[in-house]
């Protein structure tokens, strides 16, 4: 067993929780953080951008950037929810990352930034259809830190992706935070497959990606 651990959490450390509501968490940073940098809800899909989770930044987590989940007083969130307007930049698994039960996830409007594995989103249920998307998006495969300590390595993956390929979706969903050694991190596969699903990406631009030597080595 470990701890649930994560920089900020909103309405999720406890799980699903319909008393949890009107929580603002904008333009704010995470920094260091051991399992996530946000765990927050999502906002319905087809909806303006949410103006209550907003402009976040996580970077130099220890596995995930953002871990966006369905809001249990979202409108329909078992079928659709999405996420937007986060940035995160090296964080030693993904920038972002979902693993949960709804029939369509949507992100958009995502800055991943020298994450290790990018972005990751999977949807899990017992549907006969599913989808998880990404949209409007920038991926930047190196980036300088301006805020690393003089004479620090700061964290530099050797070997990277921006975007890692979803993998279809899921019967199983994981835990909003993750007590148990054996499913961690959230993006670690361990239930079958779902039938008739789809992973879709919708003007995703990749930025700074090549095989010459930077400041983190060859790529």
């Amino acid at each position: 067993m470990i701890d649930k651990e994560g920089c900020v959490t909103v309405c999720a450390f406890f799980g699903p929780d319909s008393a949890c509501k009107d929580v603002t968490v904008t333009n704010s940073i995470a920094a260091g953080c051991v399992f996530a940098g946000f765990v927050v809800p999502g906002h319905d899909c087809d909806a303006s951008d949410s103006s209550t989770i907003y402009g976040n930044v996580a970077h130099s987590s220890q596995s995930e950037g953002h871990i966006v989940i369905p809001n249990k007083n979202g409108n329909g969130h078992s079928t659709c929810y999405e996420g937007s307007n986060l940035a995160a930049y090296k964080c030693a698994h993904t920038g972002l990352t979902t693993y949960f039960n709804s029939k369509e996830i949507r992100m958009r409007k995502m800055v991943m930034i020298d994450n290790t594995l990018g972005v990751n989103i999977l949807t899990a249920g017992e549907t006969d259809k599913q989808l998880s998307v990404l949209l409007d998006s920038d991926i930047y495969g190196e980036g300088g830190s301006d805020d690393c300590p003089k004479k620090h390595d700061c964290y530099c993956p050797r070997q990277k992706m921006g975007y890692m390929p979803f993998c279809g979706n899921h019967n199983g969903a994981k835990a909003f935070h993750i007590t148990n050694s054996s499913p961690w991190p959230m993006h670690h596969i361990m239930s079958y497959g779902s039938w008739a699903s789809a992973s879709d990406a919708y003007q995703v631009r990749f930025h700074n990606f090549n095989t010459t030597e930077t400041s983190c080595g060859k790529h």
